[in-house]
């Protein structure tokens, strides 16, 4: 036997799978666009400035009795995956908060452990930024005109 350390088995006739690259984080930047910008306009700009869709945002929570303000990385709403979205309905709010969160920012949701108002105010500051609303959408309209019956 040889002294020399083993190296592992590759097979080269299967493809090798890369391991995936980390998110970019550090490219968030905030907008530029006037006050009176209309929300279409102040989102296609966030989009523009933030190709990786992540936004830097207010998290408030109690520590030791203390209401402490941390700053955190989230998946602006328009990158919200549906199963995200499922996740949240169903209320499992710590999922999804590590689907939206970076992890350096999930560490400090976890410490920070809000409450649901603080929550409340935090997806109200990540819509704000993003210029794109969190709540339901309009959905199907009815149609102004009155349709015939036969």
């Amino acid at each position: 036997m040889s002294d020399s350390p083993m190296q592992p088995y590759v097979n080269l006739d299967r493809p090798q799978s890369l391991p995936a690259p980390e998110p970019r984080y550090e490219s968030v930047r905030e907008p530029l666009a006037a006050e009176g910008a209309s929300p279409a306009a102040l989102a296609q700009e966030v989009e523009a400035l933030n190709p990786t869709g992540y936004l830097r945002t207010e998290l408030a929570g109690t520590v030791d009795g203390e209401t402490v303000v941390h700053e955190v990385v989230a998946l602006m709403p328009g990158k919200w995956k549906a199963s995200t979205m499922r996740v949240l309905q169903q209320g499992d709010m710590d999922a999804f908060m590590a689907a939206i969160l970076t992890p350096d920012s999930l560490d400090a949701y976890f410490d920070l452990d809000p409450d649901q108002d603080q929550i409340g105010d935090f997806m109200a500051d990540l819509s704000a930024k993003a210029g794109e609303s969190v709540g339901k959408s309009g959905g199907r309209r009815k149609s102004v005109t009155r349709m015939r019956r036969k």
